[in-house]
């Protein structure tokens, strides 16, 4: 008997399945209404926020703050950019 493991990647906004990481990444970018590249760019942004916000967590100073502060800029001037919903994490900014 073999034993086959598959992977899905499921889209985050209508929970379709993929076999492919960059098939699920482009058909995310479409629900966006971006293209594959400013997606990629924004998850990019997205996850400098959250490093920038685990590494503050763990030790305080202005430079990390004022890290914190670009980071969270930067994904907030990308989704008015491309007029996209308000990220629910970062409301209270």
């Amino acid at each position: 008997m073999k034993i086959k493991h598959v992977t899905y990647y499921i889209c985050q906004f209508c929970e379709e399945k993929f076999t492919s990481k960059e098939e699920c990444k482009r058909h995310e970018a479409s629900e966006m209404n971006l293209t594959l590249e400013e997606y990629k760019e924004l998850e990019e942004l997205e996850k400098k926020e959250m490093e920038t916000s685990g590494v503050l967590a763990i030790s305080s100073n202005q430079e990390l703050r004022d890290n914190q502060d670009k980071a969270i800029h930067n994904v907030i001037a990308f989704r008015k950019k491309h007029h996209l919903k308000e990220d629910e994490n970062l409301k209270h900014i």
